[in-house]
């Protein structure tokens, strides 16, 4: 997998753990966010990377609440860049507010 590609990836396994964990169906969550089933498919396996805000909103709706609701080994992934650390920190300052 190409280096500049692999975030996208993380983000993508990120989501599918968030609705997964949640027990929600992709045609769910793409209908909410009236999000193209392509188009989201796209961003759960890593093939386009969705949007920040996008990001936090579909983790919220699956009851993403802290970063431990997303497992150790994507916490190490989005770690490795900046707009996953930027993403992790939202999660950890959202419960101080």
């Amino acid at each position: 997998m190409a280096k500049n590609h692999y975030f996208d990836y993380v983000i993508g396994r990120s989501l599918q753990a968030a609705r997964q964990n949640a027990k929600i169906n992709k045609k769910t969550i793409y209908t909410h966010f009236q999000i193209p089933r392509k188009t989201y498919d796209r961003y759960e396996n890593g093939e386009s990377s969705p949007p920040f805000p996008l990001v936090l909103e579909i983790w919220m709706f699956c009851g993403v609440c802290s970063i431990k609701d997303l497992g150790d080994e994507i916490i190490k992934e989005l770690e490795r860049s900046s707009y996953g650390r930027t993403l992790l920190k939202w999660l950890i300052n959202k419960k101080t507010h």
